[in-house]
């Protein structure tokens, strides 16, 4: 496995000065997502699905970190549809 920063240099070719960035933008997004509760989590799900998927694409990239696709994270998360 290879880090994030590695794999947008890698998989698209992009400038690793603007990887190095974009890896400590979404490690700090990651890390803000991993120390919610999954009431937050929730709301950042129903109305910023797009961070999550910027998480998770990173955490995939660093082995050991919680990339939010687990079953128990996603049924818990699910219960809070009424959102």
């Amino acid at each position: 496995m290879t880090n994030f920063k590695e794999y947008m240099v890698k998989e698209y070719q992009m400038a690793d000065t603007r990887a190095f960035d974009l890896d400590l933008a979404i490690d700090k997004l990651h890390s803000a997502l991993a120390q919610m509760d999954h009431y937050n989590l929730g709301i950042i799900r129903n109305n910023f699905p797009g961070l999550l998927d910027a998480a998770s694409l990173w955490a995939d990239q660093n082995p050991g970190m919680n990339n939010f696709k687990g079953d128990q994270w996603y049924k818990n998360i699910q219960q809070l549809e009424w959102m």
